[in-house]
């Protein structure tokens, strides 16, 4: 409680309690001078307790006033509050989206798009660094550089109409047509390749060392080299012994005798003896070099697979390495083990580098509509949409055998153009035609392209990127729906780095 009110309460107790002892002494024998005394005094009191009554007004309304502002201060408080929890929910989302951005940046860096591939037709690309970051470099061999560069190459066709998949693009791939390859200057004579003149390069994104390369066969040294003292150990690996051109290495309760060039497995490490410094004078250093691995010193033949199951083999040759796809990635179905690439799929080399793709590239649809109707006696084509005729738009228009007409029966022509696309309506003899689509005019067939599609049961797409709605079912209704984009639809690969 505030202490000038505390002051006030305690004063304003002590004059109402002299007042009524004045009461008191009236008639008592007390003396009129006394009396008069005591009334100056009660009045004098009075008067002191209405000067503590305003005092206490005052401090109540200082209370009040001090609680009011409390009160301002909680609320500004809590606004304060609510403003900071706001603020850091701001600075999080613009945390997320800087760091999304980052991330489509280095995507961006690392993917090469390849773009406006035509639907249906067979596109044949070799990718280089100036594409993506692959290995453009230089390889020193026995003194000497010579060029070294890796390409991908890709061969496939964007396709459409895969069964049940309808009008949805995929990207088959046929085993042979996707590989990548590392070649190296035919200067170099890679038959010259030992372990004392290995060569060195990263293959596949990674430290490779090639210790012999006959024609067709290499073999790779991938060890990790340590270089090791008598006596001690490393990732588990202890030298005990060491002698003129071997070592007694031990791996935990077993130990082998390994002479120098020559390589032990114990369990899953792999140990490879590369050289030994052996002097036998006092004091003399007895110490190797060592790689270890899962597998240090291995060889591989063209036509290997890269490792169990998988889907690429090594193609080897004198000057060229790497790897080729050897599963046809070309049917879609459930209980296919290697599908064709939907829109997002990814086909890699191990860890490295791959395609994706991406699908269909984007355009405004405008759709058209075409059914039978009787209009003033006769048969016709009646088709709804946006179309143009000279300087006239219409939302309808009729077509018999003899043109096209508006709904007043007005001649147009022979064709009308669709409204925000490339394409025109056109009447051609007894047949409608829409881009490579031709419909007879009672509706009952539809082709694409000089092929009969009428047995569809989903959407089918054609080559520019039109889809009509199931042709079976619309030819059993008489009845069709075609989307037109704005301009002809292609298809885009993505292909980067992992």
């Amino acid at each position: 409680m505030n202490q000038k009110f505390k002051k006030v309460l305690k004063t304003i107790g002590v004059a109402s309690l002299v007042g009524v002892t004045a009461l008191g002494l009236v008639g008592c024998g007390v003396s009129q001078g006394t009396y008069q005394a005591l009334g100056t005094e009660n009045a004098n009191q009075k008067t002191q307790i209405d000067s503590l009554k305003s005092d206490l007004e005052t401090a109540q309304d200082d209370l009040g006033t001090a609680n009011i502002k409390i009160g301002s201060q909680a609320v500004e408080i809590a606004d304060f509050q609510k403003n900071q929890t706001e603020n850091e929910k701001e600075i999080a989302k613009l945390n997320a989206q800087l760091a999304k951005e980052a991330e489509l940046e280095i995507e961006a860096e690392n993917t090469y798009i390849l773009d406006e591939l035509a639907i249906n037709a067979e596109f044949t690309e070799t990718f280089s660094d100036k594409q993506i970051k692959i290995l453009d470099s230089k390889v020193e061999f026995d003194d000497e550089e010579y060029d070294i560069e890796e390409y991908v190459f890709l061969k496939a066709t964007p396709s459409t109409n895969y069964g049940d998949l309808g009008a949805d693009v995929l990207l088959p791939v046929k085993e042979g047509n996707y590989y990548i390859t590392t070649v190296i200057d035919g200067d170099l004579d890679v038959s010259l390749i030992s372990e004392d003149k290995s060569l060195e390069f990263k293959f596949l994104g990674e430290d490779t060392k090639i210790i012999d390369w006959d024609v067709d066969k290499v073999t790779f040294s991938k060890g990790t080299p340590y270089t090791l003292l008598e006596g001690e150990t490393k990732e588990g690996i202890t030298v005990v012994g060491v002698g003129e051109d071997y070592a007694k290495i031990k791996v935990g309760e077993e130990s082998k005798k390994i002479f120098e060039g020559h390589s032990y497995k114990f369990g899953n490490i792999d140990v490879k003896l590369t050289e030994v410094l052996y002097q036998p004078y006092l004091s003399g250093i007895h110490q190797v070099d060592v790689e270890i691995g899962d597998d240090v010193e291995f060889t591989v033949e063209d036509g290997d697979e890269y490792e169990d199951d998988s889907v690429f083999e090594y193609r080897i040759s004198p000057n060229n390495i790497g790897l080729v796809l050897v599963e046809p990635y070309t049917e879609y179905d459930i209980e296919e083990d290697y599908k064709a690439l939907k829109v997002g799929d990814s086909l890699n080399f191990p860890k490295y580098v791959g395609i994706e793709f991406a699908g269909l590239s984007e355009e405004d649809i405008s759709k058209v509509s075409l059914d039978l109707v009787n209009k003033g006696g006769l048969d016709y084509v009646r088709a709804k949409g946006v179309f143009t005729s000279g300087m006239e738009d219409y939302e309808k228009v009729y077509i018999n055998a003899v043109g096209i007409y508006d709904e007043d029966l007005n001649l147009l022509g022979t064709y009308v153009e669709i409204y925000n696309t490339q394409m025109r309506l056109i009447l051609n003899g007894a047949n409608i035609e829409l881009n490579d689509f031709v419909l007879p005019l009672d509706l009952s067939a539809i082709s694409a392209n000089a092929v009969d599609v009428s047995g569809k049961d989903v959407k089918f797409r054609n080559d520019y990127g039109i889809v009509v709605s199931n042709p079976e079912d619309s030819v059993d209704d008489s009845k069709f729906v075609f989307e037109i984009p704005e301009e002809q639809l292609t298809c885009s690969v993505k292909i980067k780095t992992i």
